[in-house]
């Protein structure tokens, strides 16, 4: 509806749904993204967000802490990414805990590459094999710990 005159090119109230589907877990600053989505969307606009969240980091172990540090990832909790897109004048936000789904993708494409393992490996490493296998296998025991979830969260431009 309306463009900023100093910059043509961007334009607000332009999009009436925002899907996002990961790597936000790697975004510190998700608050000033989240302002960004808010003036992209049209009244009664829709943002839909999967991404990695967190249990609370007072209950992470030593390990879980080693594994975030070394991925770079910037994890929240499911609730605090709600409260956060409140914050960010969203109404009416959802904010879920999908990892029971999420497991069972993991379990699902860890159970697909080993079924496929000579294929996989005839065209790539074993190495990247492994690496696969090991880094889904990793999410699944963090998920099953309640460490690592996968939130679901949307919200309105009303």
């Amino acid at each position: 509806r309306t463009r900023n005159k100093e910059k043509p090119k961007i334009e607000f109230e332009a999009i009436d749904i925002l899907k996002k589907e990961f790597p936000l877990n790697h975004l510190k600053d998700k608050k000033k993204l989240f302002e960004k989505c808010y003036l992209w969307l049209k009244p009664n606009g829709v943002l839909l967000i999967t991404d990695y969240c967190a249990d609370k980091e007072e209950n992470w172990d030593e390990e879980f802490k080693e594994y975030v540090k070394k991925r770079k990832y910037a994890l929240i909790t499911t609730e605090e990414y709600g409260q956060l897109l409140s914050f960010c004048n969203f109404k009416n936000v959802e904010a879920k805990n999908i990892s029971d789904y999420w497991l069972q993708l993991l379990e699902m494409e860890v159970n697909r590459l080993e079924e496929k393992k000579e294929e996989f490996t005839s065209k790539y490493s074993i190495k990247e094999y492994e690496s696969l296998i090991n880094g889904w296998n990793r999410k699944i025991r963090d998920t099953k710990r309640n460490l690592q979830v996968w939130g679901y969260f949307k919200a309105y431009k009303i």
